[in-house]
This record gives C-alpha cells, sequence and structure tokens, in this order.
C-alpha cells in the first residue's frame, strides 16, 4: 500500500460464509480450534453478535482466517480454493438460490459473475473478456491487497458457481497474475 492508501475491504458475508463454511464441512471442533487461534477482534466479530453481512470488513480478516485455518488443520493453500468452491455452492445451493440455480445454465452465472464479484470486495474489478458455451475466460484488476489464499478462494468461487448451476467436470487454469501481491490474474474455465 502506498501512503495515504486504505486497505482493501470485504463483505461481511464473505467473512461469515467462511465461518459457516469450516462448521459445516469440517469435523466437530476444528471451526472452534481456528476461531481460537484468531486475533482478538476478529474472534469477537464471529462470536454471537455475529457480524453485519453488507458491512465491510478489512480484507486483512480475510486472509488472516485462510493463513490461521491452514496453520491449525495443517493444510495448504489449495484449500483455499476449496473454502471458495464450498461457500460458493452453498450460498448457491440454499434459500431463494436454490430454486434459481436448478434453472440456470452456467452461462448464466458466468454473465453475471462481474455484477457479483463488486458487491464482495471494495476495490478490484473483473470482466468476462471470452464466453462460450462450455468455456470462459475472466479478468481481474486493481484488486489491492490479495495474496494467493485471497485469489485461490476467489477461483475456487468460480468453480463452485458454475457447479451450483449445474456445470460439470469444472476445470480451470490461471494463464496470469493471482499470486501474492498480484493486483491482477486470468483465469479460463472449462466444462461439461
Amino acid at each position: 500500500m502506498t501512503v495515504g492508501e486504505v486497505e482493501n475491504r470485504c463483505r461481511g458475508v464473505a467473512v461469515a460464509g467462511f465461518a459457516t463454511v469450516l462448521a459445516k464441512h469440517r469435523p466437530a471442533g476444528d471451526r472452534d480450534r481456528i476461531v481460537a487461534a484468531l486475533p482478538p477482534e476478529l474472534r469477537e466479530a464471529l462470536g454471537p453478535r455475529g457480524l453485519d453481512l453488507a458491512a465491510w470488513y478489512p480484507l486483512s480478516w480475510y486472509k488472516t482466517m485462510h493463513a490461521v485455518t491452514q496453520q491449525v488443520l495443517g493444510v495448504g493453500v489449495d484449500y483455499a480454493r476449496e473454502v471458495g468452491r464450498l461457500t460458493m455452492r452453498d450460498d448457491l445451493g440454499t434459500g431463494i438460490y436454490k430454486v434459481f440455480t436448478r434453472f440456470l445454465a452456467p452461462g448464466y452465472v458466468v454473465a453475471s459473475a462481474a455484477r457479483v464479484f463488486g458487491k464482495y470486495y471494495e476495490h478490484g474489478t473483473m470482466t468476462i473478456t471470452e464466453h462460450a458455451e462450455h468455456f470462459a475466460r475472466a479478468e481481474w484488476s486493481g484488486c489491492r491487497d490479495f495474496d494467493r489464499n485471497v485469489w485461490e478462494d476467489l477461483f475456487g468461487g468460480c468453480i463452485g458457481g458454475l457447479e451450483a448451476a449445474s456445470a460439470k467436470n469444472v476445470q480451470v487454469e490461471v494463464l496470469a497474475g493471482g499470486k501474492d501481491g498480484d493486483v491482477s490474474a486470468v483465469l479460463e474455465a472449462r466444462w461439461a
């Protein structure tokens, strides 16, 4: 960050979604061990009073959740992609979204992705640069303060969104960026 630049932020729904994935998809006790290892401010935000899902929170909180989760569980950066995938599948597979995703083609999810991205992160843009029946290319730019875990989580969310819309055998390839400190990335996705 440069002098006077404010840290990027993410919506509370992202932080809460991560915590929900841990509670839903990990053995009993894992979430408690992870939350206990978090900094006090973040641990308190995940407590009974909860987060405001629409409010902005420091992206560093999300990055810390990934780092602490990986340390406590003894897993690598691949787990960040799995968290993103599960979060998106759970979000789109419940409530009113479940009704809509049954009828959506993966192409609709791709077409909506850039708009949805802008609702989760305060800084950064996503553009779908190519799209065909079983293929899409996405480019992100201006994604300040992203680290490899946030990128992998984001890529996993792309997979989960396509899977929620009945895409099969989703494969993604990072063509550029998407590493620690990168503000941009290019991703191609293919599915059946």
